[in-house]
């Protein structure tokens, strides 16, 4: 078994983004991630659901890195040493805003 740890973006908390319950549907990312045996945590960066900012207001990167380094050490502990991966999704990147992979024939 193995465990991933779900880091949401600027905008949202984990919990629309990973852990969305809609009756009658299965859109929840968690849910589907553990039904084919995956551990699965969602962070909360500061400030962002349930979390409190800190005193300044702002969640920094080096605070974000190191919170995000405690909950995949506690995630991982109790797991067998193995393959690690990162992976990162944008709204700024999804296919919609990219630009068509495939050329425009041009006009004779």
């Amino acid at each position: 078994m193995g465990a991933i740890v779900l880091v949401h973006g600027r905008t949202w908390s984990a919990l629309p983004d990973f852990d969305l319950q809609v009756p009658g549907a299965r859109v929840s990312l968690m849910d589907n991630l553990a039904a084919e045996g995956l551990a699965v945590y969602a962070i909360d960066l500061r400030g962002y659901g349930s979390t409190a900012r800190d005193p300044s207001g702002y969640t920094d990167p080096i605070q974000a890195a190191d919170d995000l380094a405690a909950v995949a050490g506690l995630a991982g502990a109790g797991l067998r040493p193995g393959p690690q991966c990162s992976a990162g999704r944008s709204g700024l990147a999804s296919p919609r805003s990219r630009p068509s992979a495939t050329p425009t024939p041009s006009a004779p």
